[in-house]
């Protein structure tokens, strides 16, 4: 059954993905994004709690449900997004470099292989360390400055998804910061 909390769980997580550039979220991920009264994440986006704030969103004509991947995505309507205040950045560097890698934990935080663990949290922060230098560099000179033994663990590669799909990097086969990231030139 879904409730009130669950709707505005799960617009506050279509607002945010807006806010970092993502006009969609999979249902998949609004899911886990989502936590039931116990604390734990929803694990299928059938779910009454993800079908019903959908639902409800709809009918307040603040996001839709679309075809997208095999699941389908939630995207905010124009409407919503007229109302989301306009990113300010700061004409600080290093305080965007802050505030991004702020945004970045955060989400890493929700993927479902990220997380907040100390491992986690200590790897994407030492990849994170690695980018502000202002190069490019492959996954494997990446993965060396992390504990992790490969670029296929699971926590690398949340990692890895969770810079892409905030778009902070870019690059194959080396990776580098964009200027979401720089958006006062490199170092």
């Amino acid at each position: 059954m879904f409730c009130v909390s669950h709707v505005v769980i799960c617009e506050h997580v279509s607002l945010q993905n807006y806010k970092d550039d993502i006009k969609e979220i999979s249902m998949d991920l609004l899911a886990s994004s989502v936590t039931n009264s116990k604390g734990k994440a929803y694990t299928n986006h059938r779910s009454d709690a993800i079908v019903g704030g959908i639902w409800y969103l709809e009918q307040q004509d603040q996001a839709k449900k679309v075809a997208y991947g095999k699941a389908g995505a939630a995207v905010l309507l124009q409407s919503e997004i007229d109302k989301i205040p306009k990113e300010v950045i700061s004409k600080d560097p290093a305080k965007v470099l802050e505030m991004r890698r702020k945004q970045f934990l955060e989400r890493l935080a929700t993927h479902k292989k990220g997380g907040t663990s100390p491992k986690i949290v200590g790897a994407a922060n030492a990849v994170w360390e690695k980018l502000s230098k202002g190069k490019a560099y492959s996954r494997k000179e990446l993965v060396k400055v992390t504990d992790y033994g490969g670029t296929n663990s699971g926590g690398f590669e949340a990692i890895m998804i969770t810079l892409l799909k905030l778009k902070f990097a870019e690059g194959s086969p080396k990776m580098a910061f964009t200027d979401k990231v720089f958006p006062h030139g490199r170092p």
